[in-house]
């Protein structure tokens, strides 16, 4: 509107709040408006100074946006990352857990096995020693036991007798 002198003095007055308040961004833009200003006044050393510090703070402006946002991704592309070691950890563990439950019911039923298989062979031993009709001790079984007993009285030096009964029928 012409009234360029009172423009120049709004302008400064923003770069005097700017420096103030450190807003980088109101300064390059009041170095644009002011470079402008010069420019059409015909003031073209002024308008060309005023564009230099717009093109500084601008990139002042611009390079540390830049810098934000590439923080920024950064910090993003960690937490993805940390999500998806999080999740690889997760799964690791319902695997570990599932591993720990089998192995638990695999070492129950040895358990029961093992205790199955003591049944058996005790079973087994009595049917070794036992005739199955009258349940009374076998041939194998009495010399196993003519051992034992001969063993003992060599070493306490007593004499060994036996004495074998007859059936009544």
């Amino acid at each position: 509107h012409g009234r360029y002198r009172e423009a120049a003095l709004q302008l400064h007055r923003a770069l005097r709040i700017a420096r103030e308040t450190g807003s980088n961004a109101l300064r390059y833009r009041a170095h644009r408006a002011l470079s402008e200003l010069h420019e059409a006044r015909g003031h073209l050393r002024r308008a060309l100074r005023h564009m230099r510090l717009y093109d500084h703070w601008k990139e002042q402006v611009l390079g540390g946006e830049a810098d934000r946002r590439m923080t920024s991704i950064l910090i993003r592309a960690e937490a993805a990352q940390a999500e998806r070691e999080t999740e690889l950890h997760r799964v690791r563990h319902v695997e570990l857990a599932e591993a720990v439950r089998e192995l638990e019911e695999a070492n129950a039923e040895k358990a029961r096995l093992v205790e199955e298989l003591r049944l058996r062979a005790a079973e087994l031993e009595r049917m070794a020693r036992e005739d199955a009709l009258t349940g009374v001790s076998n041939r194998r079984h009495l010399m196993e036991r003519l051992e034992v007993e001969f063993v003992r009285a060599r070493r306490f030096g007593r004499d060994l007798t036996a004495e074998i009964g007859r059936a009544h029928v």
